[in-house]
């Protein structure tokens, strides 16, 4: 039988991803605001692409740890 999740990570899972979340927003609105990265479309596909990976890896492993 599987052991229960620690109780201080099922409180704290949901405000970390929400801090990731967050952050990576934040990035995301901050990048698009240099000249380079919103002149160069294929450096902004790159971002736009990389930042819901980073949330879809966080939640992962979130997952993987059963919270």
């Amino acid at each position: 039988m599987r052991k229960p999740p620690n109780p201080i990570l099922i409180i704290l899972a949901p405000i970390l991803i929400a801090v990731a979340v967050g952050l990576v927003y934040d990035l995301q609105n901050f990048l698009q605001d240099i000249p380079e990265i919103r002149d160069n479309p294929m450096l902004l596909a790159g971002v736009a692409v990389f930042i819901p990976m980073l949330v879809a890896l966080v939640k992962d492993t979130f997952d993987a740890h059963g919270l």
